[in-house]
Order: C-alpha cells, then structure tokens, then sequence
C-alpha cells in the first residue's frame, strides 16, 4: 500500500461518519472502524457480504426493500449520487437506529466500480425532534388551558396565536382569525392609540407591561360588542424577528360588580336606616352614619368588638338561641330587639341581619340593618296596656286574665297538675263609696290589689274585673284534686285574713272583709266561660253564708275542705282536752321473747269518733300541731318507761318513739329530749327514736350532726321504713344508727312476690354488713317469720305476736 493509499485510510478511520465502500454488485469491500462500531460486527464479518441483506434491508415504516429499489442500489445502478434523509440499519444484535445516508458513485478510469456509502446515527437528533414537539405541544395545552385570552402578534401586528380563552372572549375561532391582523379585534377609536402604543413598547425595549392598559381599555367581540379588558403585553425576539404576546382579561363582571358595589356604597352611607358589619368572627369592621346617628356610638368606638356591647338585657338566652340558629340555617333573620344606646337608654329596633358567602361558600360577612321603632313601640305598648290593664290599680283586665287562664289550662294539660280560679269580691263596698265618696273607694281598691299581689307568687295572676271584684289564677297545684283544693282554701284563706286587715284611707280608718269562690280545674274540660260563671256560683254562695268565708263550687270538694277544716279545728283543742291515748305494739326476738314495744298515737274525738293516724297526722304537719303533740308523746312514753324501770318484770323492755320531720327539724329538739330523760330519770338505752329515711336524707349532714347529739344522750336510733326510699351505703354507713326496720309492705309478700322476697334478704345482708341490728314489721303469719328468720332478722313485729293496744292490756299479756 503506497503511502497516499495508507493516509487515506487513515483519514476515512479517523471520521466519526461510517464509511462502507461496495463493489458492483452490493458487496462490502471496505468498511471503517466508526462503521464497525455503530454496526456492531466485526471488520471480517462484514468485508464481501451483501449490504442490504446485511445491515440495509427495511425501510424505517417495516417494508422490505426490493432488490435494487434502495438509494445505495439505485446509485450503483445509474452511477449518480443518491441520499437517505431518514432510512435504517440494523445492528448484528437485530436492533436498528435511523441514519442519515448518502450513496456516491466510485469512478477508476472513468469507469464505475462501485459506491461509497456515508452514513451518520441521527437518534439523538431524532429524540431531541421528539422532545421538542412535545414541548411544543405541552405548551401548546398551557395556552389553551388558560383562563386569561392568549394572543402573539408578529412584527406586522397579524395574529400568530389565538388560544381557547381568547376565542370565548372574541367570540372568533383560532382557524379564522390566525393570520389576521390585530386590529380586527380593537375598537375603531382605538385603533391608532394602538398604533402608537406599539410604536413606543417598541421604542423603549420595554419587555413587559403591567395589568390595565391605559388608554385601551375595550376590546371588540365578533358581534361588534365591545368590551372592557386589563392586560398584560411582553415583547420578545425570536431570530432577529419581534413577537408581542398580550394576555387579556375580559373585566366586564368586575366593571358591573363594582358599579353595583358603588351603588350600594351610595346607598349603604346615604340610608336612614343604621346597617352593621361585621366579620365572619362576628367582630364590626363597618358601619354608616345612619348607625351612629341612631346609636350614638362612631365607627372607631366600635371596631373590632362584638355587636353584643349593645345588648339590653330584655332578652334571654333563649331568644339569642333561635336568632342565630334561624341565621345559621336560613341565612337571615328578622325581628324586633332592644339594644343599648351610647348613652345608656334603651331603644327598640326592627333588625334585619343576612349572610354574605364567598363563592365557595364560606362565610365572608354578616349585615344588619335596623330602623328605630322605639316611639312606635311605646305606642304600641301603651295601647295595649290600656286594653289589657285596669287603670286604677294596674292589674291585669279581664282581657288579659282570660289569655293568662288560657294559658294555665295549657300548662295544667301538660304538667298533669291542678289549677284554680279565685274569685274575691269585698263586703259591703257600696257602703263606703256611697258615705265616703269614690276616691275613698278607689284608695281601698288599690291597697286590696297591693294586698292580693303580696299574698301570690309571682307566677300567679292577679286581676281585676271592675267594681270590688278580682280575680286570682293559681297554677302547679297538686296532682291529686284533693290536695288541690286543700292548697287553693290555704291561700284563700292568706287573702282573705290579710283583706281583714285595717285599712288607713286618708283620715279614717277602714275595716273590710271578702267573700271568696273557688274553682279547680284541670286541663281544659271546662272553658274559660264556664270557670268564671262558677266562681261566681261559688262566690255568691259564700255570700249567702254569711259573708267573710270561701266556698267551693265543686260540692264533693266543699265537703272535703270541710272535712279538713273540721279536723284541724278539733285538732286544735285535742291536747288540752286528753284527748290522745298511747298504744303499744309488741316487739318481740328470735325466741318470740318480748323485747319491746312501738309506742302508736291514737285520737278519739268526741264528736268525731277514733280518727285514723293517716288522716290526723297530716294535718298535724301542715298546721305545725305536730310539734306540741311529738313532745307529749315522747315525755308520755319516756313517763311509761320509767315505770317500766321500777317493775323488774318489764325493766329491761325498750319503747319506740316515732319523730315526724318538722318535730326533728326543730332547733330545741336535742334538749326536749334530754329534758324528758332528765324528767323521767329512766336510763336512755331503753329509749329508742325511730327516723324515715325521707326524713334523714333531706339534709345528711343536718341529720347527722343532730342524730350525734342524741346519741351522745345515750338514746338508740332504728330507720323506719327502710327500703322505701333511696337507700345508699354511703350515707348508711355514717349514720351512727342502731336498728333497720324492714317496712311492712315488703314483708307483706315475701313468701310470694320474689321482688319482695329479694329486696327483704338485701337489706338484712347490708344490715348485717354494717353491724345494724334488724327488725321487721308487720308479720302476720309464720311462713312471714320463718322466711324472716332463715335470712338472718333478729326481731319482729305484727298481728302475728301481738296488735297495737292500750298499756295495761300489754302488761297483762306480758304478764
């Protein structure tokens, strides 16, 4: 190889081209080292094989190329230079990448023997094509997916880009209006400004433009609308060329908002009514000068605080409540409110308050607008205070009493509990207008409405009903008509002794009396008509009994207020007369041994007969009698005991005292027992107080602390009753007690009833548990007892042993 041979192939290795030299007929005769390596054969593999079944036989879209249809063959074929900008060759591990190629005729002597085939690997040119398109197309997606109106414009001011938004605001499509120049969307008046704006965007080199073009503010639709528009405007140079690019915004909803919203600004501060802002915290960030000049109070003074600064205090929290619920759930509410003013006086408004919500609805503000109703209002309240309250004394008037009874029927259907109508009318009231005058009369009404409305509670109303008549509704009375009525007499009774009372008219002094008819009722079986025609019934039947009493309408009733009344009265008088006798009840242990007895008040009443405990000794607790008859039975029994002590056959029997309420209640109680010990000298072990448990729960720690005092004493305590109330280890457990007493009426069905039957063994086992001793009462059979006894219960008493009788008939039987 001649030296110019071997440079030469040194320069065709040195290239980063493969070079592939053929023969003729297609076969590879030279091949260089770049060839070799993007090829993947080796130098002796490729030298004398056919090119195009080697490295060359598709075409980049698949297609097998025909014998002779290449460019490489065709430039063998027709000895001139032919190129493939695009084609394939595969590599020997079956993998191809696209070429860029140029077949060459190679000349010896003027004759052709072969080509010369250069080819370079475009795959990174390919890729970086691909990744350009697809930037392209990226951006090409931005721009349509904008919000804002995307137009380029080329130096000539012909539209260049058109993007979706702008061609929703423009109304034209992109197709159309791509390669029209600009000005066919601006406004013929503005055409040359715009002129002249390019001209100095140009001039000055600016790049970009702020929001709000000044000078063009209007774009043209398709339809030849015009349009109000902000924008922004960039220039750039792209190979030596300017492009403008402008992003429009259509500002026509913000140009109507923010007319409507200086309207309502207008308005807003120009209005006689007050309006309050406030955040979505509720704290005021607004108000007019309509609000100031109706409160008093200026916008500096109450920014930033709570509308609640202008609270009243009329209102409870009740009526706040539904206020905010109605403009949380609905948005607003209307209504009528007092509020404070700046200078403490009170005012009335008629307020109407609404939500404002952005538009993903969360809150953004709270409006209140209000006018002042307060003269209105007093107005208002005037009328119908003079149509609803007498003038002379300020009760109520019939009107209104009829609304109030109304409303008590309601109440009593609800709660299931009485009410009652009163009606009073005063004794010979003519008499005093006719010899006093009627400003006498009137000064006498007045004090008698003083009077009545002291007597009630302020749920209660009193009325009334013109002349010398009132009225007075009573509601939440007992359940039971009975008490009822018995409640309604007592407060009568407060009325009308507190009516008797002088009365300092001027200068003379005048004595009255009332007449009084009572109605209790229920729910709204009677009307309202027929409750007032029965007072009066009842009020003139008082009358005709001679003045100065009360009198039922209602008969059954009337005989039991009589009853009540004839009870207490004779109860009065029933110590002092000996009337009272002590009955004794056995009590007796396991082994039926007598170990005491219960100490039973009996009354009999000459007139009346033997009265039963259970309708004396409630009246004896209502009217206090209670108190000097509990002290005579304690000192009668400790009297017994002491005759007992001096008697070895009864000395070491105790007797059980039974103590009411109000009587343990009482501050003296602790020494009135120890005076009847000292008085009896008996020893105070043999003396035992029964309590209830209603009457020990009412106040533990009272109950304690006396029961301790007693018990300093010497004295035993048992628990009356027990079971029957709401029994608690925890407060048992500190009672410094010495016996339960299981009551009757659990004993009564142990050996049937298994309630009864397991309530009965819990309370000996927690007796049992706190050390406490255990009776029962009333056993009347020996299945009671036996039960009794297999569970643990250390003492009995009932018709089984022995009844309730008189002291010598239990001595005899002890005897």
């Amino acid at each position: 190889m001649s030296e110019s041979e071997q440079r030469s192939r040194l320069l065709l290795e040195s290239v980063s081209n493969g070079i592939l030299g053929l023969d003729r007929q297609g076969r590879l005769n030279f091949i260089n080292s770049a060839a070799v390596r993007m090829l993947g054969y080796t130098h002796e593999e490729l030298i004398g094989k056919d090119m195009q079944a080697t490295v060359h036989h598709s075409a980049p879209d698949g297609r097998t190329y025909l014998k002779g249809s290449c460019p490489m063959d065709v430039t063998l074929t027709d000895g001139l230079p032919h190129s493939g900008l695009d084609e394939v060759l595969w590599r020997k591990d079956g993998s191809s990448f696209p070429v860029e190629y140029g077949a060459y005729p190679l000349c010896e002597s003027g004759a052709q023997i072969g080509a010369v085939v250069v080819f370079q690997d475009i795959t990174e040119r390919k890729q970086a094509k691909r990744q350009a398109q697809q930037d392209r197309d990226k951006l090409s997606g931005l721009v349509d997916s904008a919000m804002d109106a995307i137009i380029s414009m080329d130096e000539q001011q012909n539209i260049t880009l058109f993007n979706r938004a702008a061609e929703q605001v423009f109304g034209y499509r992109a197709a159309d209006i791509i390669g029209q120049p600009v000005e066919k969307i601006i406004p013929l008046r503005f055409r040359a400004e715009h002129g002249q704006h390019v001209a100095e965007f140009g001039r000055m080199g600016v790049t970009a433009r702020s929001m709000n073009v000044r000078g063009l503010a209007s774009g043209l639709r398709a339809n030849g609308e015009e349009f109000p528009f902000e924008a922004s405007i960039s220039q750039v140079e792209v190979a030596g060329k300017k492009i403008y690019t402008a992003i429009l915004r259509d500002i026509t909803q913000r140009r109507r908002d923010e007319e409507a919203l200086q309207l309502a600004a207008s308005v807003y501060q120009s209005s006689h009514e007050g309006v309050l802002v406030t955040d979505e915290n509720n704290l005021i960030v607004d108000t007019n000068a309509a609000f100031t000049e109706l409160t008093g109070f200026t916008l500096d003074e109450v920014r930033g605080k709570n509308p609640r600064m202008f609270q009243s205090g009329k209102h409870d929290t009740d009526f706040y409540r539904e206020m905010w619920q109605s403009i949380d759930e609905k948005g607003h509410w209307q209504g009528e409110v007092w509020d404070r003013r700046k200078d403490g006086k009170l005012h009335a408004k008629l307020l109407n308050i609404c939500v404002l919500r952005h538009p993903d609805g969360s809150l953004f503000r709270y409006v209140g607008q209000f006018s002042d109703i307060t003269e209105k209002k007093r107005k208002e309240e005037l009328i119908w205070t003079q149509a609803n309250y007498d003038d002379l004394t300020g009760l109520p008037n019939r009107r209104l009493l009829s609304d109030r009874l109304h409303h008590a029927m309601t109440a009593s259907i609800r709660s299931g509990q009485h009410g009652a109508l009163l009606l009073f009318d005063l004794d010979q009231f003519k008499q005093l207008n006719d010899t006093q005058g009627h400003g006498t009369g009137d000064q006498l009404l007045v004090e008698v409405a003083r009077r009545l409305k002291a007597c009630v509670r302020a749920e209660d109303t009193v009325a009334r009903m013109g002349g010398d008549e009132f009225l007075v509704v009573l509601g939440e009375l007992s359940r039971d008509q009975n008490e009822a009525a018995v409640q309604a007499e007592q407060v009568a009774e407060k009325i009308r002794n507190e009516l008797c009372l002088p009365y300092a008219l001027g200068t003379i002094v005048h004595h009255a009396s009332s007449s009084a008819g009572l109605v209790i009722f229920l729910g709204n079986l009677r009307s309202e008509e027929e409750l007032f025609a029965h007072a009066d019934i009842a009020m003139y039947q008082a009358k005709a009994q001679g003045r100065n009493t009360s009198c039922f309408y209602d008969a059954s009733m009337q005989a039991v207020l009589e009853k009540h009344s004839q009870l207490e009265k004779a109860l009065r008088g029933a110590l002092s007369r000996e009337e009272f006798t002590l009955y004794y009840q056995l009590q007796v242990d396991t082994a039926g041994s007598p170990i005491g007895a219960e100490a039973l008040l009996r009354w009999t009443h000459p007139e009346l007969g033997s009265v039963s405990p259970a309708q004396f000794i409630p009246v004896a607790e209502e009217t206090g009698l209670i108190l000097p008859i509990g002290l005579w039975v304690l000192e009668t029994a400790c009297a017994q005991l002491a005759c007992w002590q001096a008697d070895p056959r009864f000395n070491r029997l105790i007797i059980a005292v039974n103590v009411s309420a109000r009587q343990f209640r009482e501050a003296a109680f602790v020494s009135q027992v120890r005076n009847a010990l000292n008085n009896s000298g008996i020893r105070p072990e043999v003396l035992k107080l029964e309590l209830t448990e209603s009457l020990v729960l009412d106040n533990v720690e009272n109950s304690i602390s006396k029961m301790r005092e007693l018990k300093a004493l010497g004295i035993k305590f048992s628990m009356d009753d027990f079971g029957t109330g709401y029994s608690s280890l925890s407060y048992l457990s500190r009672l410094p007690m010495d016996q339960l007493k299981i009551d009757q009426s659990f004993v009564r069905n142990i050996t049937t009833d298994p309630n009864d039957a397991a309530i009965v063994q819990t309370i000996i086992a927690m007796a049992k548990g706190l050390g406490l001793h255990v009776i029962a009462e009333g056993v009347e059979t020996e299945q009671q007892r036996e039960f009794l006894e297999l569970r643990g219960c250390q003492a009995y008493q009932g018709y089984l042993y022995a009844k309730p009788m008189p002291i010598k008939d239990l001595e005899l039987k002890l005897s």
